[in-house]
């Protein structure tokens, strides 16, 4: 059993997140090359969006089934989709198909000194949020292992963390916490 986090992305329900969160292998793969994700394997498992909420005081927990729709090994990103169809309450009663609030993405980099949160589901312990500051808005150091830039901040990523979004203060992703 693994467990991470992953982020809204469209209204039809696609979530991203990290694929060593869904790699059967990543550990094995971490402690014997370095790279989590070297080989893949996602064969027969069952991955699930559990969503918390309280119901008369108690903590509640509803789980629904995900498929993996894609996948880049080398970048660590996995595409999930509900596998049921979802739809969302306006509020007035009226049912509509798909979600109506998803993340909003940047379409630039942050600024060295800027501030950035980190939010998941660190350790299994619900929803956590750290805070931080870009240090770094084009770290080149993992460029050929991963294929792109990172985004090096000193926001404390926690276990669990991994494939939850990295934003700003504006609420926008500006990265995913690995």
């Amino acid at each position: 059993i693994a467990e991470g986090s992953g982020f809204l992305v469209d209204t039809d329900g696609t979530v991203l997140t990290n694929l060593h969160v869904l790699n059967k292998l990543a550990e094995l793969n971490q402690s014997e090359t370095g790279h989590a994700n070297s080989t893949v394997d996602l064969e027969g498992i069952s991955v699930y969006c559990a969503f918390e909420r309280g119901v008369n005081g108690q903590e509640e927990f509803i789980l629904l089934p995900m498929e993996i729709v894609a996948y880049q090994a080398q970048g660590d990103l996995a595409a999930l989709r509900f596998v049921n169809k979802i739809y969302t309450d306006t509020g007035s009663g009226t049912l509509v198909d798909g979600f109506t609030d998803v993340c909003e993405f940047r379409t630039d980099l942050p600024q060295r000194g800027e501030p950035v949160y980190a939010i998941g589901n660190g350790v299994a312990y619900g929803v956590a949020i750290s805070d931080g500051i870009v240090s770094a808005p084009n770290f080149s150091a993992y460029r050929e292992e991963y294929g792109y830039d990172m985004i090096q901040t000193d926001c404390p990523i926690n276990g669990g963390n991994s494939g939850g979004p990295l934003l700003d203060e504006d609420g926008r992703v500006v990265g995913i916490n690995t």
